[in-house]
């Protein structure tokens, strides 16, 4: 037979089991969206978890300059960034930014925000710059670019070829007879 206290500290331990598993309820369920944060990044990688974007700060150090490797002085530089974003990648936003390489060729573009960047570059009597300037800042990516102004990446130009002399046809040459015709 049961006696009176041994049924109240039976009551007690199912009332503090009770509080315990409320509370480790409550504090599971404030997990679940750290756990689903968890998940995407897992799944899809940082910059895809929904509402949450990664800026990646932009510094690119350049010097411009010819086959002989004189610098070019007053070259425009675009700088075209690119970011991506989205749950599967399928958002991508662009913007330029100019500047001019000073006396010694060099230039820096800074202040931007993406995961990749194309440099352009153009001069007067040059042909412009090959198609390699494209660079990753992408934290995801094994070839991230990281800049150094130390080490400034050297863009090489090449002279554009000389155009062929204008050569007009004979009637034109010779404006008189063309008048007279």
């Amino acid at each position: 037979m049961k006696t009176e206290p041994e049924s109240k500290t039976s009551d007690e331990a199912h009332s503090i089991r009770s509080e315990m598993v409320g509370t480790v309820a409550r504090a599971l369920l404030a997990l679940v969206p750290l756990l689903a944060a968890i998940v995407c990044f897992v799944l899809f990688g940082l910059p895809h978890i929904p509402g949450f974007r990664i800026n990646n700060d932009i510094v690119f150090y350049g010097v411009v300059v010819d086959e002989e490797g004189k610098p070019l002085s007053h070259a425009e530089v675009t700088g075209i960034v690119t970011l991506t974003s989205g749950v599967f990648n399928d958002k991508q936003t662009s913007t330029s930014h100019f500047v001019r390489t000073d006396k010694e060729g060099k230039f820096t573009l800074s202040g931007l925000y993406g995961d990749r960047l194309r440099v352009l570059i153009e001069k007067d009597g040059y042909d412009g710059a090959p198609a390699a300037t494209l660079v990753s800042y992408s934290e995801m990516d094994s070839n991230r670019h990281v800049p150094d102004a130390s080490k400034p990446v050297v863009i090489r130009l090449k002279k554009a070829p000389e155009p062929p002399p204008l050569s007009l046809p004979d009637e034109v040459q010779n404006p008189q007879e063309f008048e007279s015709m």
